[in-house]
């Protein structure tokens, strides 16, 4: 079978939604069909890829898009004369429209990747009302052009349902994976991460964002530190945020024991991961849900995982691989960190059944090949 992957995002960045594009290329391919992606050019520092195919564009914010979905079907046509793809597999941005158009116009089945509803996501982010109802209107057409839809939370599928009159039977509900070869127990020496031996680390890993949560995670901190002297914070990652909550951190007595890691390399990541006793995802709730890559990368190093009682974080009380606080409560965030730190036996037991749990369900080869089932079901 023969893929059309398409993508308005900046591959030359390791963030959750170029790693999700990036892995579900290479295991669809593993699995031994031919893919190409269709991705924007910004900076000419990209790595080259065979099976990626650049389309140019420029690095100003919303004009980046517009030039993208100009240029993107002439793109498309080019390779689609060459070969022509079974199917067409987009990743929905509003830009990423011309990609539904040209399946239409060309008879090829045409899917459609959810992971979130861009709109509210537009919404909380205080852009314009335009961009909020050009966005919704983009979306409207996507669903009704796409064939199938897929979903990455159960959240988002219910949403698309009551918003936008999907059928059901028109969605498939596919979760993030996790890398678990990259993603796997190891010894660090700590010393080579800068971290020094002999104290315990908590670690976040992941965008600085509104909705992660980082400041319960921080004021949390001075909690956790009143009975466990010995614990760092390690904060590896960088976003919007990422200055305040240095600030922040810098004003609190105990800013010694916050550690900034700034961006780190993918391949880097696990590293920090395997240096920490317990990892955590202070997250804040959203009517989508997640979609919990960080969680599943955490659970296969083989990490104890804390995070918020939201929906699609179930699995780490069900699975015995994690615990769950209170969204927005520091202080029950506090004791349940305080607990596992306490307590060696009961931090290796949930490492073990959850690495267990992300091999056998959630990794990205498992997601690529249901991404493969639904292609072959709107070839039928």
């Amino acid at each position: 079978m023969r893929i059309f992957l398409v993508c308005d995002i900046y591959l030359g960045v390791q963030n959750a939604p170029s790693i999700h594009m990036m892995e579900v290329m290479k295991n669809i391919m593993r699995q031994g069909h031919d893919v190409l992606l269709f991705a924007p050019k910004i900076r000419r520092s990209q790595e080259d890829i065979s099976q990626v195919k650049y389309v140019p564009s420029i690095d100003l914010p919303v004009i980046r898009h517009i030039i993208y979905q100009v240029l993107l079907p002439f793109y498309l046509l080019h390779f689609w004369l060459v070969s022509r793809p079974d199917v067409i597999y987009g990743r929905f941005f509003p830009s990423t429209l011309s990609c539904g158009i040209f399946a239409k116009l060309t008879g090829t089945p045409y899917i459609v990747e959810i992971n979130d509803i861009v709109p509210k996501l537009i919404s909380m982010q205080d852009k314009s009302r335009l961009l909020v109802l050009a966005s919704s209107a983009t979306m409207s057409l996507n669903l009704r052009l796409a064939d199938r839809i897929v979903a990455i939370t159960d959240g988002i599928k219910k949403e698309l349902q009551m918003d936008y009159g999907v059928d059901s039977k028109k969605i498939v509900v596919i979760q993030n994976g996790a890398n678990t070869d990259l993603f796997s127990p190891a010894d660090v020496v700590r010393a080579e991460l800068g971290l020094e031996d002999g104290l315990r680390y908590v670690c976040f890993v992941g965008a600085f964002e509104p909705w992660q949560g980082i400041e319960d995670l921080l004021s949390a901190v001075p909690i956790i530190c009143e009975r466990c002297p010995e614990v760092r914070f390690l904060l590896v990652g960088d976003g919007p945020l990422y200055e305040k909550l240095l600030d922040l951190s810098k004003k609190s007595p105990i800013s010694d024991k916050i550690i900034f890691t700034g961006l780190v390399p993918y391949e880097k990541v696990p590293r920090y991961i395997n240096a920490s006793d317990i990892c955590i995802a202070p997250k804040r709730p959203l009517s989508a849900g997640y979609s919990p890559l960080k969680l599943y990368e955490y659970a296969a190093c083989a990490k104890p995982v804390v995070a918020s009682r939201l929906p699609g974080f179930e699995f780490l009380k069900s699975e015995g691989a994690g615990s769950l606080f209170s969204p927005n409560d520091p202080q029950d965030l506090a004791d349940i960190v305080i607990r596992l730190l306490e307590d060696d036996a009961a931090r290796k037991e949930m490492g073990i059944l959850g690495r267990r749990y992300v091999c056998k369900y959630h990794s990205w080869k498992i997601c690529a090949k249901k991404v493969i089932e639904v292609c072959e079901s709107a070839i039928r």
